[in-house]
């Protein structure tokens, strides 16, 4: 199995399945670049990308005040985001 270091993690991705989930600002133009540069990255390590889930911050809920607001595991993803990301990964 291939290995990579991340920090103090070791990330072993070799014959994975991934989805990758960003969350990014309602105001980010590269959101396709960042993803593509992830995307290899986990194909590097060995792993294969069958989906891509975005979730921007800003649109709705208050839009753009509410940027500057912490993140917190209620808020990264919105329940129906969530339901996307699990119904694409089934």
């Amino acid at each position: 199995m291939m290995a990579s270091r991340v920090g103090h993690l070791s990330i072993r991705m070799a014959g994975a399945d991934v989805m990758l989930v960003g969350l990014f600002s309602a105001k980010d133009k590269q959101v396709d670049a960042k993803l593509d540069s992830l995307e290899a990255s986990v194909e590097a390590r060995g792993g294969r990308v069958v989906g891509r889930q975005i979730q921007r911050r800003g649109v709705s809920r208050g839009g753009a005040e509410r940027m500057t607001l912490p993140l917190s595991r209620r808020t990264l993803l919105s329940s129906g985001k969530a339901r996307e990301v699990a119904d694409a990964c089934r």
